[in-house]
């Protein structure tokens, strides 16, 4: 993927989540805001992502498989890319901020994530003809797993497990692109259920 196809899926989905993301944490969370304009974030992304995208197809390459990134790693590249890029900052303008914002760019990242395998499973559908298919995963959304710990659902269960590898390994994602690759393939393979 070059960066006129990476500005492609940013416009039509990446920075709608952002955006969607950022409104909805300003609900929770006022003072939270973007670090800098949608064109600096999405440049600072694709710098990272394309850091990921190219560890990942030379880890795939030495190991003797195809190079090609299915749409899983390239969802679980652009959450990494989102998580390293830090895409929302606090404004400093309250002191519970941190303690009530701290999963703000993680969320982002999981959604966004998300948000890249449904364009992939819609244009899959499409270019196959099945339009009404298409559609129909357009208007759902995709479905989570249940969790055993009460009021935790799954995706804020992810976003503790991405914050936590943050803290843990900051600087090595690559071990994690492929765990979130595989969780994103667990989560595509129970929309088809």
């Amino acid at each position: 993927m070059d960066k006129s196809l990476f500005s492609l899926l940013w416009a039509s989905v990446i920075e709608e989540e952002m955006f969607r993301t950022a409104e909805s944490e300003d609900e929770r969370c006022p003072g939270i805001v973007l670090r800098g304009t949608s064109e600096e974030i999405l440049d600072r992304v694709w710098g990272h992502f394309e850091a990921q995208r190219r560890h990942i197809k030379g880890l795939m390459k030495t190991e003797g498989q195809p190079t090609n990134l299915d749409r899983h790693k390239v969802a679980a590249c652009i959450t990494v890319a989102i998580l390293a890029a830090k895409i929302f900052r606090l404004d400093g303008s309250s002191p519970t901020q941190v303690k009530n914002c701290r999963f703000a760019n993680e969320l982002l990242a999981f959604f966004a994530g998300l948000s890249v395998l449904k364009h992939y499973r819609i244009q899959d559908a499409r270019s196959a003809g099945r339009f009404p298919e298409a559609a129909e995963i357009e208007e759902r959304d995709l479905i989570l797993p249940q969790t055993n710990h009460d009021g935790y659902e799954y995706h804020l269960c992810l976003t503790l497990r991405l914050m936590t590898s943050q803290a843990n390994q900051p600087a090595d994602w690559q071990g994690n692109t492929l765990w979130l690759a595989h969780i994103y393939f667990f989560l595509e393979s129970i929309q088809e259920r």
